[in-house]
């Protein structure tokens, strides 16, 4: 697979929406109205997505993250934010994690990662835009049954 076409899955081209724009201009008060009928709320969605993607990010960096012991640990207990800086902050953070990726998509993508079973860059950054598209298109059902989605 070439580069410019890991680029574009990152960024939820074709069938796949942007995950960016799924947070895109959420406020306090939008998520507060989103009541969880799901497992888990969209502050709780956004959170685990940024927890996975620092994840990948720190391990196609070089480093050796410590996977959580169970998948519930990927998990914040909080259903909303504290406030609209705290939104912010993760939602910026949940950005340039992208931008991380999509820098690391640059990079040739048979290189095999330090710390892994022998996986390759490519296998990662696929693994992790899947992982965004899936909990993307979770954050698109709740916004469209509040008629908060075109």
């Amino acid at each position: 697979m070439n580069n410019q076409l890991v680029a574009k899955v990152i960024h939820g081209a074709h069938a796949h929406v942007d995950p960016l724009a799924v947070f895109e201009g959420l406020t306090c008060e939008q998520l507060q109205k989103y009541e969880s009928d799901h497992s888990f709320s969209v502050w709780q969605l956004l959170n685990h997505m940024n927890y996975w993607q620092l994840f990948v990010v720190e391990m196609l960096e070089g480093e050796n993250p410590n996977p959580p012991e169970r998948d519930e640990d990927s998990w914040i207990s909080s259903e909303f934010p504290d406030g609209a800086e705290e939104l912010s902050q993760i939602v910026d953070d949940f950005k340039n994690g992208i931008k991380k990726l999509i820098e690391e998509a640059e990079k040739p993508m048979e290189e095999i990662i330090p710390h892994t079973d022998g996986t390759s860059r490519e296998e990662i950054l696929m693994d992790i835009a899947l992982h965004n598209s899936y909990h993307a298109g979770q954050v698109v059902h709740i916004r469209k049954r509040h008629k908060d989605w075109n």
